[in-house]
């Protein structure tokens, strides 16, 4: 276990803000797409459902950003929802745009947060409450795709859904 807080916190320093981009064009809608296909393998092992709501992407529009940090910080946020959403249950991935900015929103079918990791899941080495909480977590998932969001100028936010009361993260990105 020393091991693997030692790798992440290797990662995490690799990924600090003060790290240098490197930006590309990327097709959005390619790079959702890939998403949900590596959702989908992950989900796959839990006979858990997939939707996904990607209206409205169309090929042409394209992000200047890192594709490989961004494609660690959303994999750390699906990889969570997949852990937390029961075997059988739905996964719900929403992808807009609107006018300069992406969002993206993975919603689990879990327990959703506690109020207390609502206001810290995404500060170092939080590990959440006993609704969410689990031996193979360091504490750092959040941490790293909220460093990667920021530095691409955008945001992470955290709630449970009104309706189903299950975790969602959203993330809303500049193009």
């Amino acid at each position: 276990q020393v091991d693997a807080y030692v790798q992440e916190l290797s990662e995490l320093n690799k990924t600090s803000l003060t790290k240098t981009l490197t930006l590309e064009d990327i097709s959005v809608r390619e790079f959702v797409e890939d998403i949900y296909d590596q959702t989908l393998s992950l989900a796959q092992t839990k006979q858990i459902n997939v939707a996904f709501d990607k209206k409205d992407i169309k090929k042409e529009i394209i992000g200047h950003w890192d594709r490989s940090l961004l494609n660690r910080a959303f994999m750390n946020i699906v990889s969570n929802a997949v852990e937390h959403t029961p075997s059988g249950s739905h996964l719900l991935l929403t992808a807009r745009l609107e006018e300069d900015e992406f969002t993206f929103i993975c919603l689990d079918s879990g327990p959703g947060f506690s109020l207390e990791s609502l206001a810290k899941a995404t500060q170092l080495f939080y590990q959440e409450d006993k609704s969410r909480q689990s031996r193979n977590h360091s504490g750092l998932g959040l941490t790293i795709a909220n460093d990667i969001v920021r530095l691409h100028h955008g945001s992470l936010s955290l709630s449970n859904d009104d309706n189903t009361g299950g975790a969602k993260v959203t993330i809303i990105l500049p193009l």
